[in-house]
């Protein structure tokens, strides 16, 4: 899919950036905000971006956005979880 954005001439000048890079920069945020939002997977985005998991984990902590986001039922159980293996 090719999708198409048009930035203000200030916008672009600020950033001071050629378009290849900002075009790069863009898409790369742009995966980061729907793996936050759950709508892609960690395997995935790592596997679109050429990269290990781990590494796009470490990308994440970058941009401060947790790998791991449980909600409180989730992290519940994998707490129970663990601590049946610790006991």
């Amino acid at each position: 899919m090719k999708i198409t954005l048009e930035l203000p001439e200030d916008i672009t000048a600020l950033l001071n950036e050629d378009a290849q890079n900002l075009a790069d920069d863009i898409k790369l945020m742009a995966i980061i905000k729907m793996y936050e939002l759950g709508k892609i997977s960690l395997g995935k985005v790592a596997e679109f971006l050429k990269i290990n998991e781990m590494n796009f984990m470490e990308l994440l902590g970058k941009y401060q956005i947790p790998a791991i986001n449980y909600s409180p039922r989730e992290l519940d159980e994998e707490l129970k979880t663990l601590n049946k293996f610790i006991n």
